[in-house]
């Protein structure tokens, strides 16, 4: 592949972006305190045409780490406005994914060290990141989560509604809804996690009602040209298995957000080099599903990120690793 291809100008949704290469920030320089509020030490990240900002929470019960960003209250916000401004002084268009970890979490990063979020009852088989009693970070055991009661979701369905306005007034150029990771919409898609019997869980139609309804809360305050999403088909993210379930979901989800007219869908890869890829035939299906820019995040260096534009697979590549990718790729 000619670096022409990456190195073209295309649009996402109605922004133009100088390349095709994306980067995920979260790996190289923006980092947040205690309390959740974003920082970032520097600007200079390579030809990058996209910034991919660490995936912020949308409520105090959506931590997934120490050093994770949140995008719910007034001081968080006005981090993220420095962040991005700076950001668009550097020459950069940022995107800003609005995520819950649900029960990739610990009681140690919860309000009141009550029990994480999830689907239903169950424990994520990872590690996370907590504070430990001489002020320095430590590894730990994520708990165990208790099931989300309906008007809790609700609750949080809202939450991404405030978060996509709270993300556009303070300048982000997109909007990501984060079905990936590991974390909680994620978990919701997942029938080895998500066992509720109510419209929720069960079928694969009540497994998506979670996603569809944040999408179009997200989308009362962010136009459609405006909204990402990310999902994870293949692979395992923070003790998600992905399988087939997920594969088959992922493709409705990608269809309901073409009817929707999202501005693009990102597609994470698994991160090991070895394990399960996805398939060509899924790829096929993928483009069939949504007619919009493709990003792909994927963990196996420049020759695997060239084939999938090549293959036509993908619109724009993210590198996951550092800006120097960026710049090799390039």
């Amino acid at each position: 592949m000619s670096s022409s291809i990456l190195l073209s100008p295309t649009l996402i949704g109605t922004i133009s972006v100088a390349n095709r290469i994306a980067l995920a920030t979260g790996l190289t320089n923006l980092r947040a305190d205690a309390r959740g509020i974003p920082t970032m030490a520097a600007t200079d990240l390579g030809p990058a045409g996209m910034l991919l900002a660490p995936p912020a929470t949308i409520a105090a019960t959506g931590y997934a780490h120490m050093g994770m960003p949140g995008l719910f209250n007034t001081e968080q916000w006005r981090g993220w406005q420095t962040v991005i401004c700076a950001s668009r002084q550097a020459g950069y268009r940022l995107a800003l994914p609005l995520t819950h970890a649900g029960r990739v979490s610990h009681r140690r990063l919860q309000p009141r060290r009550r029990a994480p979020l999830a689907p239903s009852a169950s424990q994520a088989a990872c590690f996370t990141s907590i504070a430990n009693a001489h002020g320095g970070v430590t590894r730990a055991r994520c708990g165990r989560a208790r099931a989300l009661g309906a008007h809790e979701i609700e609750g949080l369905t809202e939450a991404f509604h405030r978060g996509a306005a709270q993300a556009l007034a303070a300048g982000a150029d997109w909007v990501e809804i984060d079905a990936a990771h590991g974390y909680l919409l994620h978990q919701f898609l997942s029938p080895a996690i998500n066992r509720r019997n109510d419209h929720y869980g069960g079928s694969l139609t009540n497994r998506l009602h979670l996603v569809l309804a944040v999408l179009d809360a997200a989308l009362q305050n962010c136009a459609a040209n405006l909204l990402g999403l990310a999902l994870a088909p293949c692979g395992v993210f923070n003790g998600l298995l992905s399988g087939t379930a997920l594969a088959e979901a992922s493709l409705e989800l990608a269809s309901q957000a073409n009817a929707r007219g999202l501005a693009y869908l990102r597609i994470i890869e698994p991160t090991w080099p070895f394990g399960p890829q996805i398939s060509e035939r899924w790829w096929r299906q993928l483009r069939q599903a949504f007619h919009g820019p493709l990003i792909v995040t994927t963990h196996h260096g420049q020759e695997h990120a060239a084939r999938h534009l090549d293959a036509g697979f993908a619109d724009m590549v993210c590198c996951s690793t550092a800006a120097d990718t960026c710049r090799q790729i390039a």
